[in-house]
């Protein structure tokens, strides 16, 4: 090496021409196998795509008490973004628990086709019974007891 670069710059070309030559390696093996850069794509998205299918398949749990659920564990659901979230929690909020999942698309923006997505994700625990309300003590009367 030329002895007028400093000991990093020596570093740096060797790293450089490392990484040329793992380069080259791969360019080489992949016209040895016959496979483009472009093929090579498309058999990673085409992977992918198969894996996403798997995943499609397998059932979906009810992870959600509709009733209980706040906007940030909403947002774990796909297609439920920030601004739907908020509405579902203030519609809650405002015109109380909910009795089940299908009541869901009485909130502003969820229609059929969004409540079809997410249902599987929510599930509604029925309101409990309130609770007994403690017995009103009897009025006393005002007439004296006689002994």
């Amino acid at each position: 090496m030329p002895w007028f670069l400093t000991s990093h710059e020596k570093k740096a070309l060797l790293f450089v021409g490392v990484l040329a030559v793992c380069g080259a390696s791969v360019q080489g093996w992949r016209h040895w196998k016959g496979t483009s850069a472009r093929e090579g794509r498309a058999q990673i998205q085409q992977r992918i795509v198969e894996r996403d299918r798997k995943l499609d398949v397998l059932p979906v749990k009810p992870i959600f008490d509709l009733n209980a659920v706040g906007e940030r564990d909403l947002l774990r659901i796909p297609t439920v973004g920030h601004v739907t979230a908020a509405r579902i929690v203030q519609y809650r909020r405002l015109n109380g628990a909910f009795k089940t999942v299908g009541e869901i698309d009485r909130v502003p923006g969820i229609g059929e086709k969004r409540l079809k997505e997410i249902a599987p994700y929510l599930y509604v625990i029925s309101p409990e019974s309130p609770l007994p309300q403690a017995a009103q003590p009897k009025p006393t009367s005002s007439k004296p007891r006689s002994n």
